[in-house]
């Protein structure tokens, strides 16, 4: 096999086991072959071209899986920046995607909490700094306060 061929079939190996963006691949793939970076620049391309990598892809990807696992928006957007995408193309997914941050915020507190009232201003403060810390915006967070 070639070298362009080598990396061609490891890159396809990388995306078959899950979504990548393009620089998590390129790191990848120049670890792997660090002499060849033109020829990876090559496979890059051709993979982006016939869409079988796609940063777009990544991001909605990512969105899903946070969103499935009950985090919020800020949590999921400090995640994207993480990954160093392009922010534009973030936000717009995000906004494509038309979750109900109210909606999946009460899920996650009935999860967590019940219906179980909360007596004590130490126990509102706790249970708004778990809202908190999975990411969901102040003012979602209030409307949940306000709520339970």
């Amino acid at each position: 096999m070639t070298p362009l061929q080598n990396i061609q079939a490891s890159a396809l190996r990388y995306l078959a086991q899950r979504e990548h963006t393009q620089l998590q691949l390129k790191q990848k793939l120049t670890r792997k072959f660090p002499e060849h970076t033109e020829a990876i620049n090559t496979v890059l391309a051709s993979l982006q071209q016939d869409h079988q990598q796609d940063d777009r892809r990544y991001i909605e990807s990512l969105i899903r899986s946070r969103v499935n696992k009950g985090y919020g928006s800020v949590y999921i957007q400090q995640s994207l920046q993480q990954q160093k995408l392009d922010p534009e193309l973030c936000q717009r997914c995000l906004e494509e995607a038309h979750i109900d941050w109210l909606e999946l915020a009460k899920t996650v507190y009935r999860k967590k909490y019940r219906d179980t009232p909360a007596t004590t201003s130490s126990e509102k403060a706790k249970r708004y700094r778990f809202l908190q810390s999975r990411g969901f915006a102040m003012d979602v967070i209030k409307k949940i306060s306000a709520i339970f």
